[in-house]
C-alpha cells in the first residue's frame, strides 16, 4: 500500500459514515481485513509516519485551545483523529492549525479513529497479533507554548492573538461556565475508568453525556436560565434512546462544597444500585 492508496481508503471510509469518527474506525477495520497482511502492515506504517509528522508544538497548542487542555496522551489521540479526517484537513492543519475551525464542530468528540483498526484487522486475517515495528521515537518539532496555569486574562490574550478563530469557536465555549466544566470533569474522572464514552453538544443547552450501553449520566446547562440538571438512565426505550430520570436541578448560587458532595454521592449510589 502506498500513500495514495492510504488516503483513498481514509476518504472512502470517512465519507461512507458521513464523517462519524467512531463509525469510521469500525469500517476501516472491516476494509483492512479484506487485504493481505502485508498491506495491513503498510497501512499501519504509513499511519505512524503521518502521526509522527504531525508531532508539532504549534499544532499541540491548537489542540489545547480546541479541547481546553491536552497532555501528551491527548495530543496523540488528536493526531490519530486528524489523520482520519483526510489528506486535505491533515495537510492544511499542519500548515495552519486555524483551518481546523472548519473541520471540527463545538462539542464534537476527538475520537482516535486510527488507533486500533490495523491491529484488529491483522488479527482477524492471521489469527495473530501484528508484530511490533521498530521505529525511533518521534521528535517534537518545536515546544507547545500555552501555559494552562497562567493568569486567565494573559492566557486568553495569548491564544486569541495566535489562534483567533479557534479561540472564538472553541475556547470561549469551553470556558463559558466553570460550574458545568467542573461537574463534567468530575463525572469524566469517575465514569471513564468504568468504560463510559463521552459526547458533548451545544445549542440552547450545554450537554455532557457519559454512556455505556443503557447506562447514561448527563449534566445539562440551560444557558438561558442558567440552571443545571443532572440526569441518570439505566434503560433504553424501544428506539434505543435513554430513559432519563432527573437526579437533581439547581442554580449557580446553590453550587458549593456541599452540592459537590451531594453530586458525587448521588453518582456513587446510582453506580452501586445498578451494578455498573
Amino acid at each position: 500500500m502506498d500513500i495514495t492508496e492510504f488516503w483513498n481508503l481514509i476518504d472512502k471510509t470517512r465519507k461512507a459514515v458521513h464523517g462519524d469518527a467512531r463509525k469510521q474506525s469500525d469500517l476501516l477495520t472491516e476494509e483492512l481485513a479484506k487485504l493481505p497482511k502485508e498491506e495491513i502492515v503498510s497501512f499501519e506504517r504509513i499511519f505512524d509516519d503521518l502521526k509522527d509528522n504531525a508531532y508539532i508544538g504549534n499544532l499541540w497548542d491548537a489542540a489545547i485551545v480546541i479541547m481546553h487542555g491536552s497532555g501528551d496522551d491527548g495530543f496523540q489521540e488528536f493526531r490519530e483523529w486528524l489523520v482520519g479526517r483526510g489528506k486535505e484537513a491533515y495537510k492544511n492543519a499542519i500548515k495552519d492549525p486555524e483551518t481546523l475551525v472548519d473541520v471540527l464542530e463545538v462539542g464534537e468528540q476527538i475520537f482516535p479513529t486510527l488507533l486500533g483498526p490495523a491491529l484488529e484487522a491483522y488479527e482477524k486475517v492471521t489469527g495473530e497479533n501484528m508484530p511490533p515495528m521498530s521505529r525511533e521515537w518521534a521528535e517534537l518539532q518545536g515546544r507547545p507554548k500555552i501555559n494552562m496555569d497562567a493568569d486567565e486574562t494573559e492566557l486568553l490574550a495569548e491564544i486569541s492573538a495566535r489562534f483567533p478563530k479557534l479561540t472564538a469557536k472553541f475556547w470561549e465555549w469551553w470556558t463559558r461556565d466553570k460550574i458545568y466544566l467542573e461537574i463534567r470533569d468530575m463525572l469524566r474522572e469517575r465514569l471513564a475508568p468504568l468504560g463510559f464514552s463521552q459526547s458533548e453538544t451545544k445549542s440552547l443547552f450545554g450537554i455532557a453525556k457519559f454512556q455505556r450501553n443503557q447506562f447514561v449520566v448527563e449534566i445539562r446547562l440551560d444557558y438561558s436560565a442558567p440552571d443545571y440538571s443532572l440526569y441518570v438512565s439505566s434503560e433504553l426505550s424501544k428506539k434505543d434512546n435513554p430513559i432519563r430520570q432527573l437526579a437533581m436541578n439547581f442554580i449557580a448560587n446553590e453550587y458549593d462544597e456541599e452540592k459537590r458532595r451531594v453530586i458525587k454521592a448521588t453518582i456513587e449510589e446510582w453506580i452501586a444500585a445498578n451494578g455498573v
